[in-house]
């Protein structure tokens, strides 16, 4: 689903926000964005530690930031996510519900959930103000 989505919807310069509980998918859900993009999606891994990830796509770079550590703005600017984010590739942000009220919008936001029967619900909502 994530990588029938992506090659349909993201552009370069989009951002993706992605909101989910631990083990929603998150990271598996990036998996397959970065499978979109020709990326071997077995090298993609959750930035918890690292704070974010780069991935060299064959259009445009992958930035994959996990926000979860992040307690504030000024952590998000020690990241150098204002020098790429909205500008050149496409940016996932996990856990970005915990900082929304301090990050710009981003182009989309997905909810993932866990259903019954350990299924997944996704939400997608779209703020892509670009040209697609």
């Amino acid at each position: 689903m994530a990588c029938d989505w992506a090659l349909t919807r993201l552009k370069n310069g989009h951002v993706v926000g992605l909101i989910g509980e631990l083990g929603a998918g998150k990271t598996v859900f990036t998996k397959g964005i970065a499978r979109a993009f020709g990326i071997d999606h077995h090298v993609v891994v959750s930035p918890t530690y690292a704070i974010m990830n780069v991935y060299d796509g064959k259009l445009f770079p992958l930035y994959h930031l996990d926000l979860y550590r992040i307690e504030n703005d000024s952590d998000i600017l020690e990241t150098g996510f204002y020098d790429f984010a909205f500008k050149t590739g496409v940016t996932i942000m996990e856990w970005y519900d915990k900082l929304k009220e301090e990050l710009p919008r981003p182009d989309f936001i997905i909810t993932l959930t866990v259903g019954s029967n350990n299924t997944r619900e996704i939400l997608i909502e779209s703020y892509e103000e670009k040209t697609t």
